[in-house]
Parts: C-alpha cells; structure tokens; sequence
C-alpha cells in the first residue's frame, strides 16, 4: 500500500461517531454541524474525504475476511468431497433451483444478488452443457473405434490370428458401451 506515515487528523478522535452516523446515512451537512457543536470546524469536503478513505479501508478489511472466510469453507468443502464423490451436475443444478427459490422468497431482489443467480445459472448450464457433450464425445469416440475394429476384422480375414484377437477387441468396446 502506502509507506507514507499518515498525519492524525482532528477527526480521528470522533471516527467512531463518524462511522457510525455514515453507517446511519447522516448527510455530510449534518454531521459538520455535529462536529461544529464538539468545536470542529470542517468542511463537507475535507469530512468527505475523510469518511470515503475509511469506507474503503472497511471495505478492504471485509474483503479480507471473506476471503479468509471463504479459503476456510474451501478447506472444509475439500475434506468433505474427499470423504464422499462430487455430486453430479444435475444434483447441483437441483440445488441451485431451491437456492434461487430462496432468494426470490426472501425477496432478496438487489440487483447484485440477481447477477450472481443469473451468474451461477449460466455456469451451472454450461457445465451441464459441457458434460452433455463429453458424454456424447465418449460414444461417438466409441462408436467410431468400433466401426474401425469392424474394418479390420474384414480386411483381416486372411490372418485368422489376427481375426480372434480384433474379435475380442470389438466385443469388450461393446460391452463397454452398453455398460455405459
């Protein structure tokens, strides 16, 4: 950040006052007139300043601690997928229905919170989505293998050896794909 020593300010000795009526939506005006009553004399400016330099000092202090807070629950969630397998995408798209059905029940309706649903649907989707379509690679990877194995058992009619080992072959990736 800063190596600057910071200069104390006539107003520190009231932050806490300060903070907490900013916290309350006191206007600037309002709280000069507070401070002008304690012998401050300040600007709405120079208050402004102040409040917006602490505001974010706050803000970077919470987001500090939710990132603490959220390596703690990764943590935590990591020991419980070891334990026990990952859910299957659509248990995790069931879950994310009842959490949206919670949001929208609480009417929990800021904007913010409405991009993260829309947010976590649209990754939700294209997991689902992703996994669909590796499903569908796997069989059409097979498919193929076994309509080349198929190739060569013909073109390898004349080497029966050969012949009984692509045999064998075709009927596991069969029995593969119909296990699957």
């Amino acid at each position: 950040m800063n190596d600057r020593k910071q200069r104390a300010s006539k107003l520190d000795r009231f932050k806490p006052e300060l903070v907490k009526m900013d916290g309350e939506n006191v206007t600037l005006l309002q709280m000069v007139q507070w401070l002008d009553k304690r012998g401050v004399k300040i600007s709405d400016t120079a208050l402004s300043l102040f409040l917006r330099k602490h505001r974010k000092r706050r803000e970077h202090e919470l987001l500090m601690l939710q990132i603490v807070n959220g390596t703690e629950h990764c943590r935590e969630m990591e020991k419980v997928l070891d334990k026990n397998p990952a859910p299957s995408i659509d248990t995790l798209v069931k879950v994310f229905r009842v959490l949206i059905m919670n949001v929208v029940n609480e009417g929990s309706l800021e904007p913010k919170y409405l991009r993260m649903a829309d947010q976590l649907a649209r990754t939700a989707i294209a997991d689902r989505e992703l996994a669909m379509e590796e499903a569908k690679f796997a069989e059409t990877k097979k498919s193929a293998q076994i309509k080349a194995l198929e190739f060569c058992l013909d073109e390898a009619g004349k080497f029966p050896e050969v012949q009984k080992k692509l045999k064998a072959a075709i009927n596991a990736l069969k029995k593969a794909a119909a296990a699957a």
